[in-house]
């Protein structure tokens, strides 16, 4: 009979271990799998947002977690501040400013350390600090570049559950990867503002020859943004044409300042050379890589709906979505801007001038958009 029991124990005893083994590997698994998972989206985009929103995704999903966050460090004012966040209230993540060693977070960032947390009421370190009411454990993990702290990655879970050592080196070989990203894709967020900086300064270079247009460049982009996000353009879209609108008048750079400036109408021959403008700017830009994108929309800006425009007569939709957008806002902004031929149009009379080109100048689709837009602009327009 003993001998029965101690071989029935024995068993027992190597079911359990096998389940053990088996869950430590499934978790494993698991963890690798999900770690893949971070490797591919990661690598899919550089817009810092989106990385940040990935991230924290992929470390709830790997943890088990139901909230958390992801900080970065602002060297200069020495704090962390919340970037991406689940399961928190706005007022939290707005108001939510750490400074190195204080907080959990801050502790980690300042430490450059892993925490994995049950009871941060027995926790000597942070006897003062009052805990987030819900949680029943967390980690909070380093995010480092070239062993540098730029951020804090925080999860917790607000049911019974206990993180395990598995859990916090899983989230920290996450941030490993993440960190990674984070750093790229602010590299590209700060190239992706040294361009538009580049671009403004080449819009200045034009406005300085032509007295009448500026600030023109800036307006005609405010416009046909806004038209932009009415009409539901993704957000690649919207920042190729805002591009392209920063752009659109920069082959004026290679008419002369006297018929720019001219006070009285243009000769034939003079408004051929201002209309060739669309195909100057294209030789200016044309062999920048970064603005493949946009040429279409500045090269065919001038076309008409009903297809008697310039530079190539095109008609309807087969006119690009951003170049019939932005010649409704380049003529609206013309239109209530004084020339040196001609005084401004009231903002009345420019809506009307809209109106009765709807369907041959202009697509009507985009008038009727811009039209609700400009219902919430007029008064800031006086």
């Amino acid at each position: 009979m003993i001998s029965l029991l101690s071989s029935i124990a024995e068993q027992v005893a190597v079911a359990i271990e096998n389940a053990r083994l088996y869950a430590s590997a499934k978790r494993a698994a698991d963890g690798s799998i999900a770690l893949y998972e971070v490797s591919m989206t990661l690598g899919s985009t550089l817009e810092l947002g989106e990385v940040l929103d990935s991230i924290l995704n992929c470390s709830l999903k790997t943890t088990c977690a139901d909230m958390g966050s992801v900080m970065l460090l602002d060297e200069n004012k020495g704090e962390l501040t919340i970037k991406a966040a689940r399961g928190l209230s706005e007022k939290a993540i707005q108001d939510t400013r750490l400074k190195l060693g204080e907080g959990i977070a801050g502790w980690v960032a300042k430490n450059d350390e892993p925490l994995l947390l049950f009871d941060i009421s027995k926790d000597a370190r942070f006897k003062d600090l009052k805990p987030r009411e819900g949680i029943c454990s967390g980690i909070s993990v380093p995010l480092k570049v070239k062993d540098k702290v730029i951020g804090v990655i925080n999860v917790g879970a607000t049911y019974p559950r206990k993180f395990t050592e598995d859990d916090l080196k899983l989230l920290s070989t996450l941030a490993g990867e993440a960190a990674i990203s984070i750093y790229n894709a602010q590299l590209f967020d700060q190239l992706h503002k040294l361009f538009l900086e580049t671009i403004k300064a080449l819009v200045r270079a034009i406005e300085a020859k032509d007295l009448y247009i500026r600030g023109h460049s800036e307006s005609v982009t405010r416009y046909a943004l806004a038209i932009a996000s009415k009409l539901g353009l993704s957000k690649k879209e919207i920042e190729i044409l805002r591009t392209a609108a920063l752009l659109h008048d920069i082959g004026k750079i290679g008419i002369s300042e006297e018929i720019l400036n001219k006070p009285s109408s243009l000769t034939e021959e003079e408004y051929k050379e201002v209309k060739n403008h669309p195909q100057l700017a294209t030789q200016i830009i044309g062999s920048i890589p970064l603005l493949k994108e946009v040429i279409p929309i500045i090269f065919y800006h001038h076309e008409k709906y009903d297809g008697t425009g310039y530079l190539r007569g095109l008609k309807g939709e087969k006119i690009p979505l951003g170049a019939r957008i932005l010649a409704v806002a380049d003529a609206f902004d013309a239109m209530i801007s004084a020339r040196a031929y001609r005084p401004a149009l009231t903002v009345k009379d420019a809506i009307q001038e809209l109106k009765r080109n709807s369907g041959s100048q202009f697509d009507p689709q985009i008038v009727s958009a811009f039209l609700e837009i400009l219902k919430e602009l007029i008064p800031k327009l006086h």
